[in-house]
């Protein structure tokens, strides 16, 4: 009788860390696919950089530019204050969804 208790309970706790992890699983994914979708659109939006984008750049520029930070700056500033506030406000919008 108390094997038969032990087993229940065992398989209890066995079934619900089995939903846990399912849950925050699916969690995961979610946020992975937000944070995806975040990046994305701050690559459109001018302001996020992938490393082969400033690899072209670089490769285009008439002078060398080994500090990747001042590119990614310099090429933010490219952009006109105006455009990169409404690229934030959209930024901003998705940040909001994920927070």
């Amino acid at each position: 009788r108390l094997e038969a208790h032990q087993r229940e309970f065992f398989h209890r706790v066995d079934a619900d860390v089995a939903r846990a992890k399912a849950y925050v699983q699916g969690a995961v994914s979610a946020l992975e696919a937000q944070v995806g979708d975040w990046q994305a659109a701050a690559i459109v939006a001018g302001i996020l950089f992938t490393p082969d984008q400033l690899e072209e750049i670089s490769a285009q520029l008439p002078f060398p530019m080994d500090d990747q930070q001042a590119l990614v700056e310099w090429l933010i500033g490219l952009h006109p204050a105006e455009k990169r506030r409404a690229a934030s406000s959209g930024l901003l919008e998705k940040y909001s969804a994920l927070a």
